[in-house]
């Protein structure tokens, strides 16, 4: 079971990013909003879902519905009962050592498989990124990176070749500015992952 969030339409930048063009349609803008926010998400992991399985007995593989308007990118935690898997980029049953795996587009490999028929046992946090053709986006884009988002557009859009708007030199600055601010969503999540999580989920038994 995918667990909710708040969305909002694309539309809802565009009043961010007009101001800084001269005639530029709505659609233009959204599609680049979108292109940039997709970048975006594939570099620093911006916008997450959360999930949780039921666990059975001696099943190792779980399919995971895919959001709507979204596809995975990575899996970023995996837990059964509360107690953390380690994530494994490969087949880690093959070097008997205990992790979960992804294998895209929508499928989880835990070793070693739950011992016990769990409820809502497995819980499981992806960070994803819109596709293309989706409609709307994570509430919290807007509400905690809508400047960054911005920034990856404008540099985009300052490029469309022959248009009222294009200017190279803006486009340049958008574009460091763009990317200075990816760098520093990296760090900041190196860092929490080396403090550890802030709110600790209980553990209840280990299978």
């Amino acid at each position: 079971m995918e667990l909710q969030v708040d969305k909002v339409p694309w539309t809802e930048f565009v009043p961010l990013v007009s101001p800084h063009l001269k005639g530029a349609p709505d659609q233009v803008i959204i599609h680049e909003v979108i292109n940039a926010t997709r970048e975006l998400c594939d570099a620093a992991k911006v916008l997450r879902r959360e999930y949780e399985l039921d666990a059975w007995r001696g099943v190792d593989t779980y399919k995971v519905e895919e959001p709507e308007g979204a596809h995975f990118v990575t899996l970023m935690k995996a837990e059964l009962d509360g107690r953390p898997y380690p994530l494994a980029p490969m087949n880690a049953a093959l070097y008997r050592q205990p992790g979960a795996w992804f294998e895209y587009p929508d499928t989880i490999h835990l070793y070693p498989c739950p011992g016990l028929d769990i409820p809502s046992g497995i819980y499981l946090q992806f960070s994803i990124t819109p596709r293309t053709t989706s409609a709307e986006v994570d509430a919290v884009l807007l509400e905690r990176h809508s400047e960054v988002v911005v920034h990856g557009a404008l540099a985009r859009l300052f490029l469309y070749p022959r248009t009222e708007w294009t200017d190279a030199v803006a486009a340049q600055y958008h574009r460091l500015e763009f990317d200075r601010a990816i760098e520093r969503l990296r760090i900041r999540q190196r860092r929490a992952h080396q403090a550890g999580p802030l709110v600790a989920r209980p553990i209840r038994r280990w299978i």
